[in-house]
């Protein structure tokens, strides 16, 4: 592997990731790519990615590759937070704001789901901002359903893109998505960074340490 290059825009930003409850500060060199916790910073200036809590406007557009597969073609505003580079102060520890949040499936029927199966929802993997949410205060979570509870009672917002290619480019904020399979949820959708940590991750649900799964890939 070749030295970083800060002047080529593909290797501008700097993702390290570490497990909830490990500091990144005990990272060896070359080992900071795994875990849901991560931190995004711009090597030119050493600010990092972080939500400016500032409400803009962009467009979803339907037809934009490669979230439209199965969706009807419109194009509608949206709004949200947007991201900027500032000096890397929120998260747990500085600039580690951001979970990288797979896929995981969850019930929408207060009875259960054991019989309605078609009520189980998989929401997207996503790429969601807790810069402002105080991870202590994270209740003893037991089922996904309660996790999903959580992120919404803290507004945790996630990265979205809707492909408004016609005009500035925006990356938003918006609120955690709950169902990949709605159109509108489409931009949600994030690539895990690390091949390693995606190929675990989708053979293990996610959970809040071991809770309520006894087989899962601990958040």
């Amino acid at each position: 592997m070749g030295q970083c290059d800060s002047s080529n825009p593909l290797q501008t930003f700097r993702v390290t990731r570490t497990p909830i409850g490990t500091n990144p500060a005990s990272l060896t060199f070359g080992n900071g790519q795994q875990g849901l916790l991560g931190q995004i910073l711009d090597r030119t200036n050493n600010l990092c990615l972080t939500d400016s809590g500032v409400l803009v406007s962009s467009t979803y557009e339907s037809d934009y590759q490669p979230v439209s597969y199965g969706c009807n073609v419109k194009t509608v505003a949206v709004t949200g937070h947007r991201v900027s580079l500032e000096e890397c102060t929120k998260g747990p520890y500085p600039g580690y704001e951001w979970l990288f949040m797979p896929s995981f499936t969850y019930c929408t029927n207060p009875d259960g789901c054991d019989v309605h199966t078609e009520d189980l929802v998989t929401t997207p993997p996503q790429i969601a901002n807790i810069g402002n949410v105080d991870l202590t205060t994270m209740p003893s979570i037991t089922s996904p359903e309660e996790l999903i509870q959580w992120f919404q009672d803290n507004d945790v917002l996630s990265l979205y893109f809707g492909g408004d290619v016609n005009s500035a480019l925006i990356l938003l904020l918006r609120p955690f998505a709950l169902d990949v399979d709605d159109c509108d949820n489409r931009p949600f959708v994030a690539q895990q960074i690390n091949v390693v940590n995606y190929e675990t991750i989708i053979s293990q649900p996610a959970c809040i340490a071991n809770i309520f799964q006894p087989n899962c890939y601990p958040l």
